[in-house]
């Protein structure tokens, strides 16, 4: 699960991560969720959340130091961006997504953690913009 901003927009996602390759440096990420544009207008003037969905896929290659709970990872993929008819004549936009995270592992008392918490910082690129159909409805 996680909790992210993309500008100014609110929003929840679920990730699902495979295994780590090639002595646990490379795994590879797909995430999905639905995020809240916060500037909207209805017709009558009031603010309105707008919901859209994206999703992404993501290939990541890092490190975890020995006998530590940090893994340190750069991250890359695409992204897709599904708006409503509302934001955009647009309904999906094609972009890029990249940065950098820290991984945290839970301790346990085996040795492998069954649960980590990570933070991660990026920029996200697409084709998504304003268009005339968010002036005239948000």
């Amino acid at each position: 699960m996680a909790v992210h901003r993309l500008q100014d927009d609110f929003g929840v996602s679920g990730l699902v991560a495979s295994p780590a390759f090639f002595h646990e440096q490379v795994r590879f990420s797909a995430t999905g969720g639905v995020t809240w544009y916060p500037y909207g207008r209805t017709l009558s003037g009031d603010q309105d959340w707008i919901p859209f969905g994206h999703t992404r896929v993501i290939a990541e290659s890092g490190y975890r130091a020995r006998q530590s709970p940090l893994r340190l990872y750069g991250f890359g993929g695409a992204i897709l961006v599904f708006r409503p008819q509302r934001l955009s004549e647009d309904l999906v936009s094609v972009g890029g997504v990249g940065g950098f995270g820290f991984e945290f592992y839970g301790p346990t008392d085996n040795g492998r953690a069954s649960v980590s918490y990570f933070i991660e910082i990026g920029g996200v690129g697409s084709s998504a913009r304003r268009t005339w159909l968010e002036s005239r409805y948000c």
